[in-house]
């Protein structure tokens, strides 16, 4: 791979949807889905092959993490840039990343904490948007997006942060804790109003505030080999 440029794919298939359940007046928000995302692929699968992988705590994330190729992080971030601008105010201003990693999902349903079994957000600013590029060929599991039945949130913000996470709270003392498994679609707390199928070099970007989830096969998704297990390039996206 040393020396491969990984170049952003001039034919790549984009196509933009808004999404948000179906029982909210709030505006929808935009899912980029870009189809055939890389000219060559299988550089950045290489590339995870390498890579040092670690278990990583802090985000409750379920399995194993590494570094990505600084090359892709900037290629991704440049091609998104116009791509992205219509949707939210950037300021003219070209967009960064302040998270990388190659990911892999690992951790068995038996071992999942609580808030690992429950959709989720990654920030709540609402000009940041996530990426997920799956790198794996076989159908290991795609991302729903979700909304919270009790408060019908499913974008959350400053405002409704505080009350979305203390209804959690009460949900778990007198409704009980989510079953110790990986989430597959509707739950007792949750609605599923729409989801991605993984192919790979397919990238998905949407909104970090919006509460998704990975749709984790549990019987085949978690093997720790990056040609064999559920690899994703996942990037946070902001203005610089």
């Amino acid at each position: 791979m040393q020396g491969q440029p990984m170049q952003f794919n001039p034919s790549a298939r984009i196509s933009v949807h808004f999404i948000g359940p179906e029982n909210t007046a709030d505006a929808k928000a935009p899912l980029l889905i870009i189809d055939d995302c890389l000219l060559m692929p299988h550089a950045l699968v290489e590339a995870a092959k390498t890579a040092q992988f670690s278990n990583n705590d802090g985000d409750f994330y379920p399995g194993i993490r590494a570094p990505l190729p600084p090359q892709y992080c900037h290629t991704m971030a440049q091609a998104l840039t116009p791509l992205l601008a219509p949707y939210r105010d950037f300021n003219s201003a070209s967009l960064d990343y302040s998270f990388s990693a190659f990911s892999l999902t690992t951790q068995a349903s038996q071992t999942l904490k609580p808030i690992q079994c429950i959709p989720h957000y990654d920030d709540t600013h609402t000009s940041k948007f996530a990426l997920v590029h799956y790198l794996f060929q076989q159908d290991l599991g795609g991302t729903g997006f979700f909304q919270h039945k009790k408060t019908g949130y499913w974008q959350i913000n400053p405002q409704n942060q505080n009350h979305y996470m203390k209804t959690l709270g009460t949900q778990a003392t007198t409704e009980g804790l989510p079953e110790a498994a990986y989430i597959q679609g509707s739950t007792p707390l949750f609605e599923e109003y729409f989801r991605v199928t993984p192919m790979f070099n397919r990238a998905i970007v949407y909104p970090c505030n919006l509460l998704h989830s990975g749709l984790i096969n549990a019987q085949t998704g978690l093997s720790p080999t990056p040609t064999e297990g559920r690899l994703t390039a996942n990037l946070a996206l902001q203005a610089g």
